[in-house]
C-alpha cells in the first residue's frame, strides 16, 4: 500500500514538472505518406527535351510524331546549402486516344531497354503513377543521392500552354508523399501533425514548410488552420512553438513555452483577433479597437477568387438582416493586376455595403500574413470583446449562420 502511494506521488510530481516546464525543446520524428492526389500548392511542369537522338532503345511504335522525351529538375531550398545536381528524363507517348504510356530512364543511362513502360487510362479514377527515382544532390561539401517519390500526372486542367504539342503531351510533377509525426500531451493525448512542402522542392526548409494539426483519438481536425515553422500553436492551455525542420523532413523541433495568458492574441478560435488599424477604400478608418462592443464579420478575399465572389450574394444577405454586425472585407490583390479604383469598381458591382480595404499580395506586413491566411475565402467572426468566436471558409456558411442566430435572434 505504500509503495502505491509513493508511485502516485512520483507520478503527481513527474506530471506537474512536465505541465509547467517551460522552454523545453522536443523533436519529433517524421515519416512519409502518400497524398491522395497532386499537390493544390503547386507542381512542376516537365518541358520538352530536344536532345532526343541522345537516347537509344525508344520503342519503335512511339517516334517523334506520337512521343516526346520529357526533361524534369527539381528544385531545391533557394539560397540554401544544397544544389541540385540531376535532370530526370521520361519519355511520353500516346497509345490512342484514351491511353498514355510512360516510360522513365530511371539509371539515368539514356536507354530505354532495362527500363519499365507504365501504361495510364486517362478515363480511370486516379489517371497518375508513382515512382520512387533516385536523385542527385550536393550538400555538406559532398554528392549525396536521395530517393524522392514523386506523382506523374498528365492533365493539364485549366491551364493553357504556348502550342498544341505542349497542351496534348502535359506532364507534371509532384512530390508524392508528405511527412506525418506524433506529438503526445499528458492532457489531449496524441496529436498528429502533417507536414507539406508549400511549393515542390527536394529538401524542406523552414519558408516553405506547411504543418497541420489533428487530434489523433477523433479523427477530425484539432485546429482549423495550417501552420509555417515560427508560429505558435496550443494544445489545451499550453503553448508551443514550431522552432525548424530537418533539411530531409525527418524531424521537426518544438518548444514548450508555457501557459498561455489571459488575455492571449492569435488568430485561432478562442484568441484575442490582432488590432486592425487602417484606411478602408471609402476614405474611413477601420479599427478594431475602436468596434469593441460590437460584433465584427472580417470576410478575407479576392477578385480574382471565383469561391469569394461566390460567396458575396450569402455576405449582403447576412449584411442587411443583421444590421448590428458590423461587417469589413479584406481584398488580397495582386498589385500590378488590381489597383484601389479598380476594386471601388468591383464593390459597387458586387453591392458590398460595407467598409471593404485593399491589400496587397506583396507587402511584408499584410493583413493576410497578420492572419495568416492561407485559403480563400477566410471569414472570421470577432464578439464585442474582440475575441475570435467563428473562423472558416465558404464550406462553413452554415454554422456560420448558427453563430449569427444564435446571438441576435
Amino acid at each position: 500500500e505504500m509503495k502505491e502511494i509513493i508511485l502516485i506521488i512520483f507520478l503527481i510530481i513527474d506530471f506537474t514538472n512536465h505541465l509547467f516546464a517551460q522552454n523545453i525543446q522536443s523533436k519529433i520524428s517524421l515519416v512519409s505518406y502518400e497524398k491522395d492526389s497532386m499537390s493544390h500548392l503547386g507542381y512542376i511542369i516537365a518541358w520538352n527535351y530536344n536532345g532526343r537522338s541522345k537516347f537509344r532503345n525508344i520503342p519503335e511504335e512511339y517516334d517523334s510524331t506520337n512521343s516526346f522525351i520529357k526533361r524534369i529538375k527539381l528544385p531545391v531550398v533557394e539560397g540554401g546549402s544544397v544544389r541540385s545536381l540531376d535532370s530526370l528524363f521520361v519519355l511520353l507517348g500516346k497509345k490512342d486516344s484514351t491511353h498514355t504510356i510512360l516510360i522513365f530512364d530511371r539509371n539515368k543511362n539514356f536507354d530505354f531497354s532495362d527500363d519499365t513502360l507504365v501504361e495510364i487510362n486517362k478515363n480511370s479514377v486516379h489517371p497518375f503513377c508513382i515512382y520512387n527515382i533516385p536523385y542527385k544532390i550536393f550538400y555538406e561539401q559532398k554528392a549525396s543521392i536521395l530517393v524522392v517519390n514523386l506523382r506523374f500526372s498528365f492533365n493539364p486542367g485549366g491551364l493553357r500552354l504556348k502550342n498544341e504539342q505542349e497542351q496534348n503531351y502535359f506532364l507534371a510533377v509532384d512530390f508524392a508523399s508528405y511527412q506525418n509525426g506524433i506529438i503526445n500531451d499528458n492532457i489531449k493525448g496524441k496529436i498528429r501533425l502533417d507536414v507539406f512542402m508549400q511549393t515542390p522542392a527536394v529538401c524542406y526548409d523552414n519558408d516553405n514548410t506547411i504543418i497541420k494539426l489533428w487530434n489523433s483519438s477523433k479523427n477530425e481536425p484539432g485546429y482549423s488552420k495550417e501552420y509555417k515553422i515560427g508560429d505558435l500553436f496550443y494544445i489545451g492551455y499550453v503553448k508551443y512553438k514550431f522552432e525548424n525542420i530537418d533539411l530531409f523532413g525527418r524531424s521537426i523541433t518544438i518548444s514548450k513555452l508555457g501557459f498561455r495568458a489571459k488575455r492571449e492574441v492569435g488568430v485561432d478560435t478562442g484568441f484575442y483577433a490582432p488590432n486592425i488599424s487602417t484606411i478602408g477604400i471609402s476614405g474611413n478608418k477601420v479599427s478594431l479597437n475602436e468596434l469593441k462592443g460590437r460584433y465584427v464579420l472580417i470576410d478575407f478575399w479576392g477578385t480574382w477568387c471565383a469561391p469569394c465572389i461566390a460567396l458575396l450574394p450569402h455576405l449582403r444577405l447576412i449584411n442587411k438582416k443583421y444590421s448590428q454586425l458590423k461587417m469589413v472585407s479584406i481584398a488580397a490583390e495582386v498589385g500590378r493586376t488590381v489597383s484601389k479604383d479598380s476594386l471601388r469598381r468591383a464593390v459597387i458591382k458586387y453591392e458590398m455595403k460595407w467598409e471593404n480595404i485593399y491589400q496587397s499580395f506583396s507587402s511584408a506586413k499584410s493583413l493576410m500574413k497578420e492572419y495568416k491566411i492561407i485559403s480563400y475565402p477566410t471569414t472570421i467572426l470577432i464578439d464585442p470583446n474582440g475575441k475570435i468566436i467563428f473562423r472558416g471558409g465558404s464550406i462553413d456558411m452554415d454554422k456560420l449562420d448558427v453563430f449569427l442566430e444564435s446571438i441576435f435572434e
